[in-house]
């Protein structure tokens, strides 16, 4: 029979509750800059929920469907930091699922944001922005979860060389200009003949 667990705290709210990661909260570096007393759990699945591409992640409830990601233990604190990254209630709201842990059968509950009704339908199939997108890719990766096809779809179709070019082209700045201007000058003299 599948168990049950559900968050909890003591009072000095240092008991960690569970929190299901399927966007870029899967990625480690970024979890350990917003939740630094995270603990990482390991691979989960959410059965019968779909994910979808909102501009950010949000998932939907899709019998048949399932969403990867990243199970988190996480403090009061933690989930104060998440709820401002989040936008909660505003963008994101918070709701209760109970997910399968990589490897064994037990289920757990926990708590997972997803878009409130007017965000994702304000949002609904709007692509993700291909550094989110490769942010969620690497995070699934490094913790082996298998990275969604929405994910892979948008960092494939994106013209990455064409972005490197541009970066370039912005990395411009005073100190260029000046080594510019100033072998412009010397190459001047070189010609006129007054350097040799």
């Amino acid at each position: 029979m599948a168990r049950h667990g559900g968050p909890s705290f003591r009072k000095d709210g240092k008991m960690k509750t569970l929190y299901f990661a399927y966007g870029s909260n899967m990625n480690n570096s970024q979890m350990a800059e917003r939740c630094p007393k995270a603990n990482n759990l390991g691979a989960a699945v959410l059965k019968n929920w779909g994910l979808r591409e909102r501009l950010h992640a949000d998932i939907e409830k899709s019998k048949g469907e399932e969403v990867h990601g990243v199970l988190w233990g996480v403090t009061r604190e933690c989930l104060g930091s998440l709820d401002r990254y989040e936008g909660f209630p505003s963008y994101y709201i918070k709701r209760l699922v109970s997910v399968k842990m990589e490897g064994c059968e037990a289920y757990v509950k926990a708590i997972v944001y997803i878009m409130n009704r007017k965000m994702s339908n304000l949002r609904d199939e709007f692509e993700f922005y291909p550094e989110y997108a490769l942010a969620c890719s690497e995070g699934a990766i490094e913790n082996n979860v298998p990275v969604d096809k929405l994910y892979t779809n948008c960092i494939d179709k994106y013209d990455w060389e064409a972005e490197e070019e541009e970066e370039e082209e912005e990395d411009w700045d005073e100190e260029d200009e000046e080594e510019w201007w100033f072998e412009e000058i010397e190459e001047e003299k070189y010609y006129e003949g007054e350097i040799k």
